[in-house]
């Protein structure tokens, strides 16, 4: 960590890099050390910890190729078609191709800081964390701490 007082005003600065750092941390525990370097660093936080829930863990999702066939029958009463679609992973230079990566998605976090009873605090907390990992209010729930370490 950085000094106490040296720290207020490189802030700014870092919070840039920290937003990238959080992009290409999401989905590892990191995220939790991460979180609460940030957070005890907002003004009066005190001594901050983090718990990060996923609600799903990191996916691809893979082009589908789609044939359909149809079949004719007619009888007397009636005549149906009947259509068949078959689906086959897109494949190219015999891989299949990923259209999208999905990081796991962060359902919820936890925030307990020493100084979350000033309800100023609270709110630097609450804001921090919504705005690095976008989660709705529900996401969110900040926690007075006692005695911590």
């Amino acid at each position: 960590g950085w000094g106490t007082d040296s720290s207020r005003d490189k802030n700014t600065a870092a919070q840039g890099e920290t937003q990238a750092a959080i992009a290409s941390l999401t989905g590892s525990t990191d995220l939790e050390k991460e979180l609460a370097d940030i957070l005890s660093k907002v003004k009066g936080a005190g001594t901050v910890s983090v718990a990060v829930y996923y609600s799903e863990s990191a996916e691809q999702i893979y082009a589908m190729e789609t044939q359909s066939s149809e079949s004719r029958s007619s009888s007397a009463d009636n005549s149906s078609v009947d259509s068949q679609t078959t689906q086959t992973l897109a494949m190219s230079n015999e891989q299949p191709v990923a259209v999208k990566e999905y990081a796991a998605r962060v359902s919820g976090v936890v925030v307990v800081s020493e100084g979350a009873g000033d309800s100023l605090v609270k709110e630097r907390l609450y804001l921090a964390v919504k705005s690095l990992l976008g989660l709705s209010a529900g996401q969110v729930a900040i926690i007075e701490g006692e005695g911590m370490e």
